[in-house]
């Protein structure tokens, strides 16, 4: 049940939902603690609704997934996660309340599954809402964080962050690893292909000489 869906007929897929499932299994296994956290350490009925609206979006993206929509299933957690990270961002404080690290989580996801263009495109727009968030907070529109449990419950976001990240990068590193074997292989495969073509022509030149010499009996003969 927990194993990421195989597509024969498309490596490039099956590696995505590799890192999707992956991916999602994490998330899930940090919302589901940070919910029980949140629970008992104060009864936040908003941010415990948006740890369950999480949980449901990450259970429906592997549904998703697994019926073999998996380019859609990336893009969907990818901006979920910002929408909602974006939406705790602000309500706890802004720029200065807040874990900025898990827009760098973000990134890295949109980077595994969708590549490095959509985790470049990702990265502008966080840093064009945090920048719109830094003049919000100049100009005092921003809440404000006064109550000692939420920056108890700050630093927890901030510790399952960085724990997220670090479980990430076994995944960053596997994609290098395959991205490296793949390059290889297409090497090999075109080192193999110019031998190929240097041995048809080798070939094709002596049927030619062959054809000459043959054409140059007949007509001895005749």
């Amino acid at each position: 049940m927990l194993a990421p869906p195989v597509f024969p007929d498309d490596e490039e897929k099956t590696r995505v939902a590799g890192f999707l499932n992956a991916i999602l299994l994490i998330v899930l296994s940090m919302v589901v603690a940070f919910a029980i956290l949140t629970f008992f350490l104060t009864l936040n009925f908003g941010r415990i609704l948006i740890e369950i609206f999480l949980i449901l979006v990450s259970l429906g993206i592997l549904i998703l997934m697994r019926r073999g929509y998996v380019r859609r299933a990336s893009i969907i957690f990818s901006s979920a996660l910002f929408i909602i990270v974006s939406i705790g961002t602000y309500l706890s404080g802004g720029f200065r309340g807040t874990t900025m690290s898990a827009y760098i989580g973000i990134i890295i996801i949109a980077g595994l599954l969708l590549g490095n263009w959509m985790a470049l495109g990702y990265a502008l727009i966080s840093i064009a809402f945090t920048g719109w968030m830094v003049y919000d907070e100049s100009l005092y529109i921003v809440p404000l964080i006064t109550e000692r449990t939420d920056l108890i419950l700050l630093w927890g976001e901030f510790s399952a962050v960085l724990i997220g990240i670090v479980r990430l990068l076994p995944l960053v590193m596997t994609n290098l690893k395959r991205s490296y074997e793949r390059t290889k292989r297409k090497e090999d495969e075109l080192a193999f292909k110019l031998v190929e073509s240097e041995q048809l022509a080798v070939w094709a030149q002596e049927a030619s000489d062959f054809k000459s010499h043959l054409l140059a009996q007949v007509s001895h003969e005749l």
